[in-house]
């Protein structure tokens, strides 16, 4: 399988306060084509909410097995991770999130962010 280095063209916004105290940015991926249909996305330390805006869906691959894929609905959340995870690039014209600094998601989400860890799941199930 080939794995492509993430050559999106990101926009970035830091908040000012009172959102500077939970988020660190917002990001935007705008009008990307991927060279591959599948790219590792790096360990960050913090959880990011993620919503594609132009599909419903957003998939991640089992980083042991690449052949297993899970759907998820078109906004979800990436928990904390000390390891890559292999995300589906094929949906991922236009993507945004909101990265939030370590420990502060409990504030919009209500979840302890150490129940996220290493997981994702879609907003809904929370």
């Amino acid at each position: 399988m080939r794995y492509a280095p993430s050559l999106m063209p990101a926009h970035i916004h830091r908040p000012g306060p009172p959102l500077a105290d939970f988020v660190d940015c917002f990001w935007l991926w705008e009008a990307y084509t991927a060279p591959a249909p599948k790219e590792r996305a790096l360990p960050s330390g913090t959880l990011d909410l993620i919503i594609n805006l132009r599909e419903t869906r957003l998939g991640i691959f089992d980083r042991d097995d690449i052949t297993s894929f899970e759907r998820f609905p078109g906004i979800m959340i990436s928990g904390a991770r000390a390891g890559y995870f292999v995300i589906d690039t094929a949906p991922r014209a236009s993507v945004m999130g909101v990265h939030f600094k370590p420990g502060d998601a409990f504030s919009f989400l209500g979840v302890p962010a150490g129940a996220l860890e290493g997981k994702h799941a879609a907003l809904e199930a929370l």
